[in-house]
């Protein structure tokens, strides 16, 4: 039950900045912060020797910066589109945290399988211990904290946040600093995907970030809503893919990457059968 609960507040906390960026046009640069945070976990553990240390952690979030940041610079020159600049940063990262990794961390914990698939057991096995007594693992309230920032951060600056997504030149005219909530959504969108990485790999961050949110958006079009759809698909998408994994023994993150596609595709196609019945009921009265 533990790992389920783990997955259920590392894919409620992954779709909250998720939403944003989505609102924002921006899915894309999720898949560069998740990617781009391997050359920090590498360096982290070379020096650090440790994979659950909190320098690890903190070498993978400025990594995820630095490449998102320049990436910004690139989108905002005249000669680099947002796409192309995406695709010209987080390659280049992502394979130099592949050589580092090669390299330096041969025999270690730190494998191309951990890159992919991550260790939700090990994550498990690290215990939360106060005045001797075991409160759970660690993850949970690593993740669980992280969850309640990402909600604290779009409950207190929800305003300028979607003014800064409908219209960035709109918001500088009222006197928004888009750039300052631009890069505290990089921020948290970094943070979360450095945690969700390190315990269920590349593939299943970047699912859990963006599958949830287009899922949402597909049913609610406004802001508010979308959160808590978000949150609520993230929770079903962990559910699922849990259960299925351990019905059939395949690995969780992919199994929960899989659930958050099919859930995705039964709600686009209920809303298509929704409205074609909709239709020929309107048609059969006329």
């Amino acid at each position: 039950m533990e790992i389920i609960l783990i997955y259920i507040i590392a894919a409620c906390a992954s779709s909250v900045p998720g939403n944003i960026l989505v609102f924002k046009k921006m899915s894309m640069e999720s898949d560069a912060v998740t990617h781009t945070v391997l050359p920090g976990i590498a360096v982290g553990f070379i020096i650090t020797g440790d994979i659950y240390s909190p320098w690890l952690y903190i070498a993978a979030v400025v990594g995820s910066l630095l490449a998102a940041l320049i990436s910004e610079k690139l989108r905002f020159s005249k000669y680099v589109k947002e796409d192309s600049a995406i695709g010209l940063v987080f390659p280049i990262f992502f394979a130099v945290g592949i050589i580092l990794v090669k390299a330096f961390c041969g025999g270690s914990e730190l494998n191309v399988d951990y890159i992919l698939k991550g260790d939700v057991y090990a994550a498990v096995a690290q215990r939360m211990v106060v005045f001797g007594y075991d409160i759970g693992s660690q993850a949970v309230y690593l993740l669980g904290g992280i969850l309640a920032a990402n909600l604290l951060f779009v409950v207190i600056f929800r305003r300028g946040l979607i003014s800064a997504a409908v219209s960035e030149d709109f918001a500088k005219v009222t006197g928004i600093k888009t750039g300052l909530y631009n890069f505290a959504t990089l921020v948290l969108t970094a943070v979360t995907a450095v945690a969700v990485f390190n315990f269920m790999g590349s593939v299943l961050s970047v699912a859990l970030m963006i599958a949830p949110a287009v899922t949402a958006r597909c049913v609610c079009k406004n802001a508010y809503s979308g959160v808590i759809a978000a949150l609520l698909i993230a929770a079903a998408d962990a559910v699922l893919g849990c259960v299925f994994a351990m019905l059939t023994g395949v690995y969780i993150s992919g199994a929960v990457a899989v659930a958050c596609t099919v859930v995705f595709l039964l709600i686009l196609a209920l809303q298509h059968l929704t409205k074609f019945v909709l239709r020929g009921i309107v048609k059969g009265v006329l």
